[in-house]
């Protein structure tokens, strides 16, 4: 026996799912997600920017962003610049901050940051409403029973109440979005949001976008990231795990490296005292 449908009760429905929907996609993230792993993270991504900027030379850093003293200054061509450039990259792009031109790449980095990340709330708006679309498409074939035989509506008039059921859920996640800002700022660390501000902050003020996004990579890297079998693009990739590797191995060669100079230069003295010991 077919029902009457209300299109008010419908609507306001498919405005709080929405709301839920945005909410749990928020709760799944800070469930998945340790606090120490995105503070780690982002600061490393803080360090590399400082080390980047330092690298500079005055006269491609603006008054306004000096060269940070505290930072490490290191050569443009070497690996480990290179590695600094890859962890800010991958991180901007990660938050939105830098756009990937390819909408094929946009896609990949978005199916990947699933398991990681937030799925909904960080679409941007015209993304949320073809998120919000799809949704109701599917929901309308999924439910074709419900709508055509309990409710009683054609198949026509199924998809003519996404006329208001798309805006309904749009806004309700929408809406979610701004309830989660609040409660984000509350149970996030204080370390977390420094890190978050400290960041925003320099990639307001600094040129560091334009210097990690017209980066290439030297003669000298390039042929080291080949004997590897890598390459920048992929190192820089959102969520890429080469880049933990290679970071890790420049290290430890590093390490390695500052040790055979120390032991070098001590054998160097001792000899040198064990000729003058008995002037």
């Amino acid at each position: 026996m077919p029902t009457e449908h209300n299109w008010t009760y419908d609507m306001a429905g498919h405005y709080g799912a929405g709301i839920v929907l945005s909410l749990a996609d928020y709760t799944a993230y800070r469930l998945r997600s340790k606090s120490e792993d995105r503070i780690a993270q982002k600061k490393r991504c803080l360090e590399s920017i400082e080390t980047i900027l330092n690298a500079q030379d005055m006269k491609n850093v603006t008054e306004e962003t000096p060269a940070i003293p505290s930072a490490p200054k290191i050569d443009r061509e070497s690996m480990q610049y290179a590695l600094n450039v890859a962890e800010v990259k991958r991180y901007l792009t990660m938050e939105d901050m830098i756009k990937e031109p390819s909408i094929f790449k946009r896609l990949g980095n978005y199916f990947r940051s699933v398991p990681r990340h937030e799925l909904i709330n960080p679409l941007r708006w015209t993304n949320t409403l073809y998120f919000a679309m799809t949704a109701e498409l599917a929901e309308n074939v999924v439910a074709w029973d419900y709508y055509t035989k309990t409710v009683g509506d054609s198949p026509i008039g199924g998809l003519a109440r996404n006329v208001y059921q798309v805006p309904a859920f749009f806004v309700g996640l929408q809406t979610g979005k701004a309830i989660r800002k609040p409660i984000d700022w509350m149970v996030k660390p204080s370390d977390e949001k420094k890190a978050d501000r400290m960041i925003k902050d320099l990639v307001l003020d600094t040129p560091i976008v334009q210097i990690v996004t017209e980066y290439e990579p030297s003669d000298n890297v390039q042929h080291q990231l080949d004997a590897r079998g890598m390459s920048f693009n992929a190192l820089a990739a959102p969520f890429s795990r080469g880049l933990k590797q290679l970071a890790g191995s420049v290290t430890e060669y590093g390490k390695r490296a500052e040790a055979k100079r120390k032991a070098e230069s001590d054998a160097r003295i001792s000899g040198f005292d064990d000729l003058t010991k008995d002037r």
